[in-house]
């Protein structure tokens, strides 16, 4: 069994078939824990036990963090390895493919799983933060790396009417709320049901893009979903429009900044 370990320990890309190894190595609640986690996981969090720095109680603490597994269940593996001095080489934990993964991701699609993983692979190396940064939008870098979050509703339709009817104008609002403390996340959109159809016909293809997203409405009257999903979620409403007579007393609406009229040009 510890040499079957070691075999895996010592290579790189973890596979499905890696991780049904493991799942026979260890029995009982460890092997069922396995089973949830997805193979590079996997190998970030066995390899910063058995090679990360510090000593074992520190280690142990990192690898629980990362694979979401108590403690108690990880000493198992200590349990294996006892009585072979492990002098061998300390492999890098791998965190090519989650900087790969953090690449492709678009702001209109993050996925929260990702992002939580890449938060805690940020907590345990400064390298790899630093290396993220290079690969990332601001706000998707600030999302990672901060742990105070606060919610956001954006009145998609005022802030495109806003910009001349300029669908980057979208992205460029990513770009405005990078800075901002608490960090928005998640941060949903809510359009007009004819959004679509009061756009340029050069604007449409990407507007139909972003509405695949599972943060994106279209409702009718807009102004309703927003602050209903402002009161649900305890969420900043991002708008021009005042919501006079809407009942929003105790919410708070922020107001596009006076450049929105130039994000395009």
């Amino acid at each position: 069994m510890r040499e079957e370990l070691l075999r895996i320990l010592n290579k790189n890309s973890w596979t499905q078939e890696d991780k049904e190894d493991l799942k026979i190595i260890f029995e009982g609640k460890l092997s069922e824990l396995i089973d949830c986690v997805e193979p590079d996981i996997l190998e970030l969090g066995f390899k910063e036990l058995v090679f990360g720095k510090g000593s074992a109680s520190k280690r142990l603490k990192r690898a629980s963090a990362i694979l979401q597994v108590d403690q108690k269940y990880l000493k198992q593996i200590f349990e294996v390895l006892k009585g072979r001095k492990l002098s061998y080489k300390r492999i890098e934990i791998p965190f090519k493919d989650l900087l790969n993964k953090a690449k492709e991701m678009e702001l209109f699609f993050l996925d929260k799983d990702l992002l939580d993983d890449l938060q805690t692979a940020c907590e345990i190396s400064e390298e790899f933060k630093k290396e993220l940064e290079q690969v990332v939008h601001l706000y998707v870098y600030a999302v990672v790396t901060h742990k105070r979050r606060k919610t956001a509703v954006v009145d998609g339709s005022n802030l495109l009417w806003s910009a001349g009817l300029c669908v980057n104008s979208l992205y460029y609002f990513f770009d405005f709320i990078s800075e901002h403390s608490p960090v928005l996340y998640p941060v949903y959109f809510v359009f007009d049901k004819n959004v679509r159809h009061v756009l340029p016909l050069s604007e449409r293809s990407e507007i139909d893009r972003i509405l695949l997203s599972k943060n994106v409405y279209l409702h009718s009257p807009a102004d309703d979903l927003i602050i209903s999903i402002a009161k649900e979620k305890k969420a900043i409403i991002f708008s021009n429009d005042k919501f006079r007579d809407k009942g929003i007393r105790g919410l708070r609406v922020v107001p596009f900044p006076e450049e929105v009229g130039d994000w395009c040009e």
